[in-house]
């Protein structure tokens, strides 16, 4: 008996991806190709499709729940397989991984300075990107549509420009302790 890990792939944006729906569920036959979810990321939503075949044996995440790259999505293999140690494994990975964002305190809408590649996990760089207010509303309620966005269904960061290389004005967009 066999399995394959699917790990989520980096995505162009801030790194955090949204399982926004699933088009399995656990004990499914899947084939390569097969739609598996539906993400979406600050920038876009997207499918994302299995490159395995067997059963659905794991679902590492509920719909709505926000992800990094590296997480351990889904398990496809034989049925029966035991996938325990597989969890336990990309668990342990996963929570030492470098490459995970840092965490930093905050509350909604305050901005800092940052300097660094990761943004930290509930931040995100002021470059002016539109929101959905559905997906922020207590960022909105905190800044509205000041920075741009219809004020129905989107609204803007705020767009400040780097002091210096490596260094960003990031915004709060969930409290963070």
């Amino acid at each position: 008996m066999s399995a394959e890990k699917v790990l989520l792939p980096a995505f162009p944006g801030n790194g955090i991806v949204k399982v926004t729906r699933w088009h399995v569920k656990l004990g499914d036959r899947v084939k390569s190709g097969q739609l598996l979810a539906e993400v979406e990321t600050d920038k876009a939503s997207m499918d994302f499709e299995s490159y395995h075949n067997g059963r659905v044996l794991y679902l590492g995440a509920k719909v709505g729940q926000e992800l990094r790259e590296g997480y351990l999505l889904i398990i496809i293999g034989d049925k029966g397989t035991d996938v325990s140690a597989m969890i336990r494994e990309s668990v342990e990975t996963y929570a030492l991984n470098r490459n995970t964002a840092p965490s930093m305190a905050g509350r909604v809408a305050e901005i800092k300075m940052f300097a660094g590649t990761k943004i930290p996990h509930n931040w995100q760089i002021c470059d002016g990107s539109e929101m959905k207010i559905k997906d922020k509303e207590a960022l909105y309620e905190a800044i509205t549509n000041t920075f741009g966005g219809n004020g129905r269904d989107t609204f803007c960061l705020p767009s400040i420009p780097s002091p210096t290389a490596g260094v960003n004005y990031i915004i709060c967009t969930g409290d963070q302790f």
